[in-house]
């Protein structure tokens, strides 16, 4: 770049969108910090979702670099993202690493198991809520969370129970009965975590 000038892009918080400015010699090319990527999203959802779902095993590691890239076409450049975008045979332990980087690097806290359960299972019982998940399927999906993360059946013991009522169900209406009462968990359990 011609005088060491560069492109600065900024993702306002009030609006959640990104703009660019050229900017002086003196500016580099940067993530700005904290960079408010609660309104950024990945195919594997928000950031906090992606930290969750990276936390219990749920993104692979081939899906890192697309990842990366998206991060980067939306407008935060640090090295360690370019980095992982480059990445032609990603494995966990090597991109791993690089992708729990680019998280501290976006201000993105990584949540322990437990945290990462429920945030996981909050996204799906707002997909119950909102139709886009059945809510038989929502509650199997927070029944697994529940299987897997150890502590969570206060919580998600709710779910773990309709679900399994549904399967016993002997009629479409006991059925539509569970699945009410899956609803009315989801919309209890989204408003409280």
């Amino acid at each position: 770049m011609a005088g060491g000038a560069a492109w600065r892009t900024r993702c306002s918080t009030a609006t959640g969108t990104l703009t660019s400015r050229w900017s002086g010699p003196q500016a580099r090319l940067r993530s700005p910090r904290p960079l408010s990527v609660g309104v950024m999203q990945t195919e594997f959802g928000s950031f906090e979702l992606v930290a969750a779902k990276w936390v219990l095993g749920r993104i692979p590691s081939e899906a890192l670099p697309r990842i990366a890239s998206d991060l980067l076409e939306a407008g935060p450049d640090t090295p360690t993202l370019r980095r992982l975008a480059g990445e032609l045979h990603p494995t966990l332990g090597d991109s791993g690493p690089l992708f729990e980087e680019i998280l501290d690097e976006l201000g993105v806290a990584v949540p322990d198991m437990s945290r990462a359960g429920l945030v996981l299972a909050k996204a799906y019982a707002t997909q119950i809520i909102e139709g886009s998940l059945s809510a038989y399927d929502g509650a199997r999906q927070i029944w697994r969370i529940e299987m897997e993360v150890e502590g969570l059946t206060p919580e998600l013991g709710p779910f773990v129970y309709w679900a399994s009522e549904w399967e016993e169900a002997g009629s479409p209406e006991e059925r539509r009965e569970c699945e009410a009462g899956i609803r009315a968990v989801a919309v209890e359990f989204a408003g409280a975590s």
